[in-house]
């Protein structure tokens, strides 16, 4: 079986108090049962329905989706989860991990 690896990366902000707060993050997500074929599709959707949502955006006020919720990086993984597993169809979403710095990665997986 072979998996397939996408990898975005997208800069963001968000306030916290008085303070706003600005990450480079890089997000990766492991497919499977996704063709070659497919790959260009899958990249396009994430693109629209994701990636275009979020790069160069505060977080908390810009992004309808994540309005109230909490923008810790496990929360934004969730978050970001059901808008790439529905992109991946007929493939599968098999994990999601989101970098905001050269020391901190977090992964969520499909169980």
């Amino acid at each position: 079986m072979f998996t397939l690896t996408k990898l975005y990366e997208f800069s963001a902000s968000y306030s916290s108090g008085d303070r706003v707060i600005a990450h480079n993050y890089r997000l990766t997500a492991v497919f499977k049962n996704v063709s070659e074929a497919l790959e260009r599709d899958l990249d396009a959707k994430i693109q629209s329905v994701l990636i275009k949502k979020i790069r160069s955006r505060d977080l908390g006020r810009d992004v309808d989706f994540l309005h109230g919720a909490s923008l810790s990086d496990t929360a934004l993984l969730k978050a970001f989860w059901p808008l790439i597993a529905t992109s991946a169809v007929p493939g599968r979403l098999l994990s999601l991990s989101l970098e905001r710095d050269s020391h901190t990665r977090w992964t969520l997986t499909d169980t």
